[in-house]
């Protein structure tokens, strides 16, 4: 019989980058924000040695309409691909939020 891992604290491997609760929040609360208006249905979160990724999907079987990445490495840690525009960098997860909520703007006629 194979060996059967929990997911417990103990368990995470201390050299993966991970998400701080500020950052998290912060992310969670622009997903529920789009979750509410219908523009997204689900999301992942992947851990690598040097990168975070949280996507949002549309749906399930899509690729993901917005990818954030934290990177470990890079002076502007934080990276957004939306869509398929070229992606954003910043330090800060707030810049990059304002910056997609001004794209989805749109003018709607009386």
């Amino acid at each position: 019989m194979k060996n059967i891992n929990t997911i417990s604290h103990k368990n995470i491997n201390k050299s993966n980058l991970y998400f701080t609760r500020k950052e998290f929040s912060k992310i969670l609360n622009y997903y529920s924000l789009g979750v509410a208006k219908g523009n997204w249905r689900d999301y992942s979160i992947n851990f690598t040695k040097y990168e975070a990724y949280f996507h949002f999907y549309k749906n399930t079987s899509e690729k993901p309409s917005i990818s954030i990445i934290k990177n470990k490495s890079k002076k502007n840690n934080f990276r957004v691909y939306y869509g398929f525009r070229e992606p954003l960098f910043s330090n800060k997860l707030e810049n990059l939020f304002s910056y997609i909520n001004r794209k989805n703007i749109r003018l709607i006629k009386r």
